[in-house]
């Protein structure tokens, strides 16, 4: 299976488009403005991101660190984490199982 969907909002100054999904995972991109994000959340999808470009500062599991382009985070399910980008970002998120919510 295949879906890319519009850009719709994101957090606080974002954006994101499901850029594909299959039976067990969800591809989306994500672009934040710097000093947009998403406040602290959990879920219970495992989530692999991946820094296309810019610099976002991320809290997991109380633990806060910053990744740049080429680097990589996983949170697993049900993990409190949140993201800030520290300037104008493109980040690329897998998530497992497949987020029904970013099908549309």
């Amino acid at each position: 299976m295949f879906a890319q969907t519009d850009w719709v909002p994101a957090g606080t100054s974002g954006r994101r488009k499901t850029v594909g999904y299959g039976a067990n995972m969800t591809i989306v991109q994500f672009e934040f403005e710097a000093g947009g994000g998403v406040p602290p959340h959990s879920h219970p999808h495992e989530q692999i991101g991946y820094i296309i470009s810019g610099k976002m500062e991320y809290t997991v599991d109380g633990k806060t660190f910053v990744l740049t382009a080429g680097q990589s985070t996983v949170v697993l399910g049900g993990i409190v984490h949140s993201g800030r980008a520290l300037e104008n970002s493109v980040i690329i998120e897998a998530f497992s199982p497949v987020r029904e919510e970013y099908r549309k």
